[in-house]
């Protein structure tokens, strides 16, 4: 995540277990400068940097974030 954070929005990352490993994955994939809400609503959901290249793979097309989510919310597993 490229730009800057306050420590107020730092804490609730922090506290949800959302960590620099966990977003620098997802930056590894091709998901860079994710919103904190973005962030939250992917982990909430158990969506991972795998899931993502998975997902995508299975697809052969770019999935947005909402849409991981969405996949995820209903069960989708990549084969």
């Amino acid at each position: 995540m490229a730009r800057a954070m306050d420590s107020p929005r730092v804490a609730y990352l922090k506290a949800l277990d959302i960590d620099a490993d966990y977003i620098a994955s997802f930056g590894r994939v091709g998901y860079r400068n994710l919103s904190v809400d973005q962030l939250v609503q992917m982990k909430a959901l158990g969506v991972t940097a795998d899931f993502a290249r998975s997902a995508q793979q299975a697809s052969r097309e770019r999935l947005t974030p909402e849409r991981l989510v969405e996949l995820r919310a209903v069960g989708f597993i990549p084969p």
